[in-house]
């Protein structure tokens, strides 16, 4: 028998060729993730980690892959850094011998160590016999057809070593570190924390984003990993989502170099630096002058999902306009809310597909997705996001909004500047200001600021809207609680109907009548139809205080006459 026998070639997204079981292309790997091309299979498996992990590592890293399961990535690292430099941890004892089969078919040296057993924060007694310089025991049953992984608390008598004994005991500490561990994660990184420290590895981590009891197993929260590694000192890098979310997590020392534009992690509590933005001091030097705006985009799961048709017609009719085409996009990408469950697969391929694009396509440079983990809503992911914001004014819009037509971006800046312009919103309505509204009282008479026509209003609006960046963080500082998942304009719509100027709220009016489509500088190719909603105002008073919330026209509203 060949050592390529019940083996066939495939060749990954990054390039690289390498022999897998052919049990697996039957089976873990669908249609939907190979595709044959007639001499070797195309794999398209996990395709934003396997570019990323491939175009980071070089001929001779030591590289620990904790949940080696078949050990398909395995031996594709090994083709690249060498068999010999690559460790295997895996605790699913009869796996073993489809590991060395996979091995032997790629022609790979033996690896550099191997621990058939957990990787946990604590090691287990006697844990330094049971690291193998050579192949373990196990290897010598027969291929096993059916494969999967087993927890914990499912097996018993199995050994446990964590990555900070393995590294000293072994004296081989990692340079890269890449961990499928189904729910252990935090565990693993609280056992390697000195190896994080010391030796600054970087590592890929795959992980479930939405709850299969796998967490439960082992006691711990998915939010603990990424504790742990802002402990170290460490930075995480969002490389994308296809049945799993797959992030880089590094030491600012060794900031790696794999493509332009990486997404970052928001949490509830915080969110941390946007990786691979320009510095700020390259930013004031060549962008924020000729290009003070930075755009906030929220996006969250519509029915078109998984495709980014809408988002992309909206990024590029923002780019379109020349002072608008090197701003700043800041796409605040939302978790799932309890009532839109079922749209999860389709929209972290939504996900992948949008990192991608801010990665590789020129209309997204400089666009940056700020994932969340959880559902937060508009006013929170704007209220973190605004930490990120360089500029001193942002333009507000939804991933199926834009601006149309004229716009003189310019001078709408200088009226900002003006002392009573804080807000600026573009009419959607292709009528104007609708006549309900006017005869509500809720806009004044025609003005100008700076040159610019204005009408003012106490009106507030989420539709796309210039404003001070400043005046925004203090508004939602004051009036959005930090638990509240709420639209923004759930909360301001009754707290601007105060007199007017105390928020100086304007909307442009390019047009001399108040009516028609010439007051119309936005529009939309409306995203959320056929999505279960979210309870727009449940719950808002539980946010507010009374004194806050307003009443529909409450106060007497006097607008500038000149």
């Amino acid at each position: 028998m060949t050592h390529t026998e019940g083996c066939t070639e495939v060749m990954w997204t990054s390039g690289h060729k390498s022999y897998v079981l052919d049990h697996r292309l039957a089976g873990p790997f669908t249609d939907q993730e190979k595709q044959p091309t007639g001499k070797f299979w195309y794999m398209v498996w996990e395709p934003t980690f396997i570019k990323a992990l491939m175009r980071l590592l070089k001929p001779g890293m030591v590289v620990y892959d904790i949940g080696a399961e078949e050990a398909e990535f395995s031996s594709l690292i090994g083709s690249v850094v060498g068999g010999s430099n690559v460790h295997l941890f895996e605790p699913t004892q009869g796996i073993w011998p489809n590991i060395k089969k996979i091995w032997e078919a790629n022609s790979l040296d033996g690896p550099g160590g191997c621990w058939p057993g957990y990787v946990m924060a604590q090691s287990g007694a006697g844990y330094q016999e049971h690291i193998k310089k050579g192949w373990p025991s196990q290897v010598a049953g027969p291929i096993r057809l059916v494969t999967g992984f087993e927890h914990f608390r499912e097996v018993e008598d199995i050994h446990t070593i964590s990555i900070d004994n393995y590294a000293e005991a072994t004296g081989t500490p990692p340079d890269v570190v890449i961990m499928d561990v189904e729910g252990a994660e935090a565990k693993v990184v609280e056992g390697m924390h000195r190896t994080l420290r010391k030796c600054h590895p970087y590592v890929f981590v795959s992980v479930h984003r939405y709850n299969y009891g796998y967490h439960e197993s082992y006691d711990t929260q998915q939010e603990w990993m990424f504790r742990y590694f802002s402990q170290a000192g460490y930075v995480g890098r969002f490389l994308g989502a296809d049945h799993e979310s797959h992030w880089l997590f590094y030491h600012p020392d060794r900031a790696p170099q794999l493509a332009r534009v990486p997404a970052t992690w928001a949490g509830i509590d915080k969110v941390v630096k946007c990786m691979g933005r320009i510095s700020d001091d390259e930013f004031n030097r060549t962008v924020s002058e000729q290009f003070p705006v930075t755009v906030l985009m929220c996006s969250s799961p519509i029915s078109s999902h998984p495709s980014t048709a809408k988002i992309e017609e909206s990024v590029r009719k923002i780019r379109a306009y020349p002072e608008m085409k090197r701003a700043e996009i800041l796409i605040l990408v939302d978790g799932v809310a309890e009532t839109q469950q079922e749209y999860i697969p389709a929209y972290e391929e939504y996900k992948r597909r949008l990192v991608e694009l801010c990665n590789w396509d020129k209309d997204f440079e400089g666009c940056h997705p700020v994932i969340f983990d959880k559902h937060t809503h508009q006013a929170n992911m704007t209220r973190k996001a605004l930490k990120l914001v360089r500029t001193p004014y942002i333009f507000f819009c939804g991933h199926d909004m834009w601006p149309m037509g004229s716009i003189p971006w310019e001078g709408l800046f200088k009226a900002l500047e003006e002392k009573d312009v804080n807000w600026i919103r573009f009419m959607m309505h292709d009528k104007g200001v609708h006549p309900d509204w006017d005869n509500a009282g809720l806009y004044g008479s025609r003005l100008e600021r700076a040159g610019i026509p204005l009408i003012p209003t106490v009106q507030w609006s989420q539709r796309p809207h210039l404003a001070l960046t400043d005046w925004y963080i203090k508004c939602l500082d004051q009036y959005v609680r930090p638990d509240a998942r709420v639209f923004i304009e759930c909360v301001m719509l009754g707290v601007s109907e105060k007199p007017w100027n105390e928020y100086c709220l304007w909307v442009y009016a390019p047009s001399e009548s108040r009516s028609g489509p010439g007051m119309q500088r936005c529009n939309t190719n409306n995203g959320r139809e056929g999505v279960p909603q979210v309870e727009y105002f449940t719950g808002v008073e539980d946010y507010l205080d009374s004194s806050q919330m307003g009443e529909y026209r409450k106060y007497p509203t006097e607008f500038p006459d000149h």
